[in-house]
Order: structure tokens, then sequence, then C-alpha cells
């Protein structure tokens, strides 16, 4: 028989293997999960696309899509990969950091989100020093406004009010154009946007992001 404190001492050193084991398998799936998560193709995100409307508009062409996967244990990296399944982009997110960074090739743009909160952001390039874009939320169920000088406005709305996806339709000038939502209504994998190539890459990753 033990003492009550030894039985204690026992018993804290079980249930501290346990956790230790549970979290060691816990990651050890999360990295197969993710592995797994980066060969999908194009061909696949694609059969997830909500076009029941409009999909006369879609190309397949104009698909993007970013594959989450871990950078560290502060920053998450979305993979941005085109049609062809080429990766044209990353996006870096830095938990409780008010910036986002996306790299298209060697080119640096920053996503700063505003100290109101998350319902306003800016796009700019560290070889600019004017706006690229600006974001900015509309409602609490997440209709927002895209500003592109030289391009337009892009104003969103919800494929439905039951938006498991998160669909969400893009309109310029009343004109539907494109579409962004996640990959996966169940699982963690990423978003992806159909947006015409007429909106440069960096500004499409940029939709990507948000």
């Amino acid at each position: 028989m033990c003492s009550d404190q030894s039985c204690l001492g026992y018993l804290l050193i079980i249930v501290v293997a346990v956790f230790a084991i549970l979290i060691y398998f816990s990651l050890k799936y999360r990295k197969t999960f993710l592995a797994q998560n980066l060969q999908l193709t194009a061909d696949q995100v694609w059969q997830n696309v909500n076009i029941k409307t409009d999909h006369a508009r879609i190309k397949k062409s104009d698909l993007l899509f970013g594959i989450q996967q871990d950078g560290s244990a502060s920053t998450v990296i979305f993979v941005v990969k085109n049609f062809n399944n080429e990766v044209v982009g990353r996006i870096e997110c830095r938990m409780g950091s008010h910036e986002y960074q996306i790299w298209v090739g060697s080119d640096l743009y920053r996503i700063s989100f505003l100290l109101s909160g998350w319902r306003s952001a800016q796009l700019t390039s560290d070889k600019a020093p004017s706006v690229l874009a600006t974001y900015k939320m509309l409602n609490v169920l997440g209709k927002h406004e895209i500003n592109i000088p030289g391009y337009g406005v892009l104003i969103s709305e919800r494929a439905t009010f039951i938006n498991w996806l998160g669909v969400f339709r893009y309109r310029a000038a009343k004109n539907f154009i494109g579409l962004k939502q996640q990959i996966s209504p169940t699982r963690e994998i990423g978003k992806l946007v159909v947006l015409p190539p007429e909106i440069p890459l960096y500004l499409r990753i940029f939709i990507l992001a948000l």
C-alpha cells in the first residue's frame, strides 16, 4: 500500500504521461493530415466550388486556392496554388498580430488590419508607398467591400443565409464576377477564390486571405 502523498504522486505522473502521449499522437496525426491536404489537386478543389448559379461565368482557369499549413507555434501559412497546381504565392498569418504577409515570388505585400479591429484592412507593398486595396466589413454577417484603385469596388453577398461553406459572391458595378468560399464545410483545409485575371494575382490573393 502507498501513502496518500505517494499515491497522489504516482497518479500525477500517470496523468502527465497520458497527456503527453495524447499530445504526441495528436501532433503526429495533424502533421499527416496537413501533408495530405497539401496533395489536393485543383480538380479535387474545383468539385467543391459552389456554382449552382452563374456557373457560366465561373472558369476553372480563374481558380486560386490556399491550403493551410503550420508554419510555427504562432504562425499559420496558406500555400496558394492555381488551376495548374502551381504554387503562386504564400500567406503568413501571425497569431495576435494585426498584419498578414503575402509573398508572390520575391515580392512582399502586407495586409494591415486597422486598430479599430478586424473590420477594415489595407494592402500595401514594400516597393510602393500607395495603398493598393482596402477592405471594409459592412455588417455582422460578414458582408464586405473591397476597393481596388483603378479597378473599382467589389461588394460581397452571402450565397445563402445558412452558409456552411462560407460562400461569398462578388459583384462589381452590380455584375457577378466571382466568389470565395471554404474548401470543405467539415475539415480545416483552406479557402478558394475564383476571380477574373483582370484583377492582378496579388490582389486576388489579398481577397483570398481575408
